[in-house]
């Protein structure tokens, strides 16, 4: 198995102080030069030549990098693909971090809690995502190497689904990376499934 997944690089939502959710914010030039760095330690260390898809998020600060990652590293395609898009937090989008705290109807963080009544739940995010996550592996089976693209709390659900945790999980945990992150799924062969270097931030790192 070889899928590989990354935490989209600093947008402008981490410095404004505003919701980043459905907004769709665009990379920073410092999330520029990340993406570009992720990539180009990607091809020298570990891809190469390989045959290479590359799924993203819809909105702007996944895609962009999406498209910069495929450029650099000669993939095939860019599949654009909803079921990756962030969570959506409703009334809460286009306003700040500070409006957020102040109105949210609930604290909680559960599998069926929203932050607001026309937000999504954990458990409408995990759906979206299993249904992409085994589309995936059937494109991945054809010897691809396959690289996802998207956000936090999408990457921290899709990282239990890989390992076949239970949904209900996400009431008592999480496998959270950060931004720029790049996390690797693997299968032994006895099919057992494994996580390799959950978000490694060494590949922002300037190396050369």
């Amino acid at each position: 198995m070889k899928i590989i997944t990354i935490q989209h690089t600093e947008s402008y939502h981490h410095l404004n102080k505003m919701v980043g959710s459905r907004t769709d914010w665009d990379l920073t030039p410092k999330g520029l030069k990340d993406i570009k760095r992720i990539a180009k330690r990607l091809k020298k260390e570990i891809l190469g030549e390989k045959e290479i898809l590359v799924y993203s998020s819809p909105l702007k600060r996944a895609k962009n990098g999406a498209f910069i990652i495929a450029k650099i590293l000669n993939a095939e395609e860019v599949i654009i693909d909803d079921r990756i898009n962030q969570l959506s937090l409703g009334d809460a989008m286009g306003k700040s971090l500070e409006w957020f705290k102040q109105n949210r109807i609930t604290d909680e963080i559960s599998l069926h809690s929203k932050a607001f009544s026309n937000a999504e739940s954990n458990s409408e995010v995990w759906d979206r995502l299993t249904s992409f996550y085994n589309e995936v592996l059937v494109n991945q089976s054809c010897g691809k190497t396959i690289i996802v693209i998207s956000h936090g709390i999408t990457l921290s659900l899709l990282n239990m689904i890989h390992l076949g945790l239970d949904k209900k999980n996400v009431d008592s945990c999480l496998i959270k990376g950060d931004s720029g992150g790049v996390t690797f799924y693997g299968k032994f062969p006895d099919g057992k499934k494994y996580i390799h270097r959950v978000s490694d931030m060494s590949y922002v790192k300037r190396i050369f």
